[in-house]
């Protein structure tokens, strides 16, 4: 179970107390100085922390630090950049320890603002990514798939659990996404949470939209086994709120009720297992998570690249129709849809065109071709247009586009030097050795 801290730190040093040696990091100097600040993340192994910190650190140029903690107290250590950690000299790591605890400030930076340093602490050695739901109102279609936003307080002022839940997330969390009384897919958390305005944000990656979703009729048909995973996981506090509501619970004959009135609540593994076909689909969804071009593109360039199907292809397709109404305002006014091995094939009375389209929602420096489309180019004539920054919204009827920056070019042929191996075709040896 992760250790979670969300004001002050001296829970925190309680928390930590009984241990000997523990590592955590702070997002700068000026973070690690504001007495009472909470590290982003701590472990007993500081290469954890170290990897962790490397990997999440704000961009820019301001270094991170790394603290340890012997049971009196953080002691900053070294400072880490994008390329490593660097040591610090002792004097120089006094003056900084100082100034947590309230000494002279000396020539650092403005002071963060408290929301940037009363936040959520990950304990790397505790806590395992472990899926959640998000529970949206059938109007609520703002960014699905693509961020959590919880608000801090309720009308009567007081505290939202979601708030806390949302800031608790870390990256490689799966998140179910509940819409119109279904399961309707799946995303992954892609870097901490923050604060903003007041409200809990964590944004996702990789969102999948299920061919079928997971409604709740489908649910009520497997009614015995939703509520034993309630009645299995009702004691543990990690689930203290089930992701359903469970009327007349303490009675023999307890009835599976609609989702519950929270927006954002853990799934236990028991519900996972109990809901038939519902593992399968997080698995087949980690799959496409797994499979990801842009994930073994170099970290400067990557292609862009959508991971649900549906949505994938709402982009394609207007991309294609951005592409069609530019030509015809160019002069073709005979222009076909091909598919393979180029998107559209444009006439008029002077020229018949190849067209290669690419389209994305995100902005794209690089884009993926297929060994088809890049000989094609090589040998055609071949114009490329690149749409990206296209709005997608998802509604009733699926996915709706709009918008999108265009980019051309004509006569284009990709060079050697500009393509990136994405993935080889392995022959296999003809010898092996067989065990059985």
């Amino acid at each position: 179970m992760m250790a979670t801290v969300a004001a002050g730190a001296a829970e925190l040093e309680a928390g930590l107390g009984s241990l000997t040696l523990m590592y955590g990091w702070w997002q700068s100097f000026e973070h690690f100085c504001e007495p009472g600040s909470n590290p982003v993340a701590v472990s007993r192994d500081r290469s954890m922390v170290l990897e962790h910190a490397i990997a999440h650190r704000a961009a820019g140029r301001k270094e991170a630090v790394l603290a340890v903690r012997d049971g009196t107290g953080w002691t900053l250590s070294h400072a880490v950049s994008g390329a490593g950690d660097r040591e610090l000299e002792a004097s120089q790591a006094r003056k900084y320890d100082n100034a947590r605890t309230g000494g002279s400030r000396g020539n650092l930076g403005p002071r963060p603002p408290r929301s940037a340093v009363e936040i959520v602490t990950i304990d790397l050695d505790g806590r395992q990514p472990q899926t959640w739901m998000e529970i949206r109102r059938p109007s609520n279609t703002e960014n699905l798939g693509q961020e959590l936003h919880a608000s801090r307080e309720k009308s009567d002022g007081s505290r939202k659990p979601a708030f806390d839940r949302v800031l608790s997330v870390i990256p490689g969390d799966r998140v179910l996404h509940w819409w119109h009384r279904s399961i309707v897919g799946v995303s992954i958390v892609a870097e901490l949470p923050f604060e903003s305005n007041d409200a809990a944000v964590a944004l996702l990656r990789d969102f999948v939209r299920f061919d079928s979703p997971v409604t709740l009729d489908d649910l009520r048909q497997q009614e015995d086994a939703v509520i034993g995973a309630f009645q299995e996981t009702r004691d543990d506090p990690r689930w203290s709120q089930f992701p359903f509501q469970v009327y007349n619970a303490e009675t023999d004959a307890p009835t599976l009720h609609g989702a519950q009135q929270q927006y954002f609540v853990g799934v236990p593994p028991e519900l996972i297992d109990a809901v038939i076909g519902l593992r399968a689909r997080l698995n087949a969804a980690g799959d496409v998570v797994d499979l990801n071009p842009a994930e073994m593109a170099p970290a400067e360039v990557r292609p862009a690249f959508e991971a649900d199907p549906e949505r994938r292809r709402a982009v394609e397709v207007h991309a294609e129709d951005v592409v069609i109404q530019e030509l015809m305002r160019d002069g073709f006014t005979d222009i076909e849809r091909v598919g393979k091995p180029y998107d559209l094939r444009a006439i008029r009375a002077d020229a018949e065109l190849h067209v290669e389209v690419k389209g994305s929602s995100i902005r794209a420096d690089a884009v993926v071709l297929t060994r088809n489309e890049v000989t094609h180019a090589a040998d055609h004539s071949t114009s490329l247009f690149v749409v990206d920054e296209i709005d997608v919204r998802l509604g009733e009827s699926g996915y709706h586009c709009s918008g999108g920056r265009i980019r051309r070019w004509d006569t284009w042929e990709p060079s050697s030097e500009d393509l990136q191996p994405l993935q080889y075709s392995y022959v296999l040896p003809r010898e092996y050795e067989s065990k059985r």
